[in-house]
């Protein structure tokens, strides 16, 4: 079954200056955006029946990407500026694959045994 997941994310913040000293801080106004996304995709297997009982398999994959873009902090005070990078500014992808095997046994249930069981005996 496929999913997909996407979130956009912006933060404004809005530029001030102190007020009361004689050099006051000032900040600049700034702003962040981050796209993030998510497809999966997941399916089932038709069940095996085994001689120890009854084997589901299950594949789940995801890729998750995300993309942050925003402003550098500046600050300044009379003459002086600072300015700070946007260390969270880029792209990240990651992701996983999963297997999933379960087997149900029930009362009575023989072993399963390499390629195969013996006749008899």
């Amino acid at each position: 079954m496929p999913n997909v997941r996407v979130r956009y994310t912006t933060a404004q913040l809005d530029g001030f200056t102190e007020s009361g000293v004689a050099d006051p801080l000032r900040f600049d106004a700034r702003r962040t955006e981050r796209l993030d996304t998510c497809p999966q995709l997941a399916t089932t297997f038709t069940p095996v029946e085994l001689a120890a009982g009854r084997l589901d398999v299950s594949l789940l994959g995801e890729l998750d990407a995300a993309w942050t873009q925003g402003n550098d902090i500046g600050v300044s005070a009379g003459a002086q500026s600072v300015t700070f990078a946007n260390e969270n500014a880029g792209q990240r992808y990651g992701g996983f694959a999963a297997v999933r095997a379960h087997l149900s046994t029930g009362p009575g249930a023989a072993p399963c045994r390499g390629r195969g069981r013996k006749a008899g005996g």
